[in-house]
């Protein structure tokens, strides 16, 4: 298993036990993970990593928190949790960087890694309980293609291995889908749609051959190569979370189609079950306009905001604010009014003493647990925080405990950098 980061923000367990709900791309509905107290096994979920290529920027950076305040409410809530995450460190892109530059392919993953590893370190993320590189898992995700290939539904085209695709029913997000539009979101979502010979633009790579400055394996009978992108998630959710189908896979919008639908597809071909039952996506981060991505170029890193002298908590803080689903374009306001909101909370985390924090802490992990309503959530913790800050007590007398509890909650639900949100509970 490839090496996560450490974190210095641990969850915190709350007092309570209260379902959580999020929103399922697929059905286009609220759905619930039921009573912790009567769940017998943990909350599996599977956010899909990052290639390993060039710098990871804010767009990663949302995705990771967003699931990372799942898994902190979740936690706070009452449910065990499985967290996996997969590193694509063999694919196209990175043997194309490593081409450019001139290093070793393994080189440049590893280095990229660490540098991802170190920025959501800075950000209060969790490390995922199984952090799994598909450079690791050559061997079973070859075996998966081999046993889809003699199942019937792969093809062999050229030196290809290809999977057949299907669109009777199976478009999730996308039900009003025309041929073309597909076609499309394939072509600019890392598939060969143009590739003359394939039963259908839409069939994607199980097994391809290796350039010959790319490293192959032979697995299977397939012959000299390495595996397509989509069947990775498939063979590592399922190897390192106890089987299919688990509770969420999830990522940023942009792996909708064809990514986590044709994941979804194979999974079914392979065990007749999906890789999840629920899926979960997070809006685009976009800068002027145009979605934020190394291809284009218009990056905003994590790295760079803390140099400029921004705390790794405004940072997170200002990812939070916005619903989790919104298209979000990032401004530099957006930054602003996270610095000047946490250095409100701050002022309140100092008192003495402030009102009660208990029924504060429930109504924000209400908004919480119903699809991580954050904006509901921070809107409670501002109110609690104006009424410390103006000294009234609320219902009862000032408790000298609340101001730590508050800081408790910012860090541990919030995951919030500690030292960054006041003093120590």
């Amino acid at each position: 298993m490839t090496q996560a980061w450490e974190c210095r923000v641990p969850a915190l367990a709350g007092p309570a036990a209260r379902e959580v709900q999020f929103y399922d791309t697929r059905s286009g509905a609220l759905v619930g993970f039921g009573d912790p107290r009567r769940r017998a096994a943990p909350v599996r979920v599977y956010v899909c990593g990052i290639t390993p290529y060039d710098s990871s920027h804010l767009g990663h950076a949302l995705v990771s928190v967003t699931f990372d305040l799942l898994r902190r409410v979740l936690t706070y809530t009452g449910y065990d949790t499985a967290f996996a995450q997969n590193i694509t460190d063999v694919d196209d892109p990175l043997f194309e960087k490593a081409r450019e530059t001139g290093q070793d392919w393994r080189a440049l993953g590893a280095a990229q890694v660490r540098e991802y590893g170190e920025a959501m370190a800075a950000l209060g993320i969790l490390p995922p309980d199984h952090m799994v590189a598909v450079s690791e898992m050559i061997t079973d995700i070859g075996k998966d293609a081999a046993r889809l290939l003699e199942a019937g539904a792969g093809y062999v085209l050229g030196d290809t291995v290809y999977y057949e695709v299907s669109t009777e029913g199976a478009l999730g997000a996308y039900p009003d889908a025309t041929p073309e539009m597909l076609v499309e979101l394939a072509a600019e979502r890392g598939g060969d749609p143009e590739r003359p010979g394939k039963h259908s633009p839409l069939d994607a790579p199980l097994w391809v051959r290796s350039a010959a400055d790319e490293p192959d394996w032979q697995v299977g009978g397939l012959g000299p190569g390495r595996p397509g992108w989509h069947l990775e998630c498939v063979t590592i959710a399922g190897a390192a979370l106890g089987g299919l189908p688990i509770d969420i896979q999830g990522g940023g919008t942009d792996l909708i189609f064809p990514h986590h639908e044709i994941s979804r597809q194979q999974a079914v071909s392979l065990a007749g079950q999906p890789l999840a039952t629920g899926y979960m996506h997070v809006g685009m981060l976009r800068l002027g306009g145009e979605k934020m991505s190394k291809s284009l170029g218009n990056l905003v890193l994590v790295p760079r905001l803390l140099a400029d002298g921004h705390s790794a908590a405004a940072i997170r803080l200002a990812l939070l604010t916005p619903h989790y689903r919104t298209e979000l374009d990032w401004e530099p306001e957006l930054l602003d009014a996270a610095e000047q909101r946490l250095a409100r909370w701050q002022r309140a985390s100092a008192l003495d003493a402030a009102p009660a924090f208990d029924g504060a802490a429930a109504a924000a992990t209400g908004h919480l647990a119903r699809d991580l309503d954050t904006a509901g959530a921070i809107g409670v913790l501002d109110a609690w925080c104006e009424q410390a800050l103006a000294g009234q007590g609320g219902d009862g007398p000032a408790d000298p405990t609340a101001p730590a509890a508050f800081t408790g909650y910012l860090s541990g639900v919030l995951g919030l950098p500690p030292g960054e949100t006041g003093r120590a509970a």
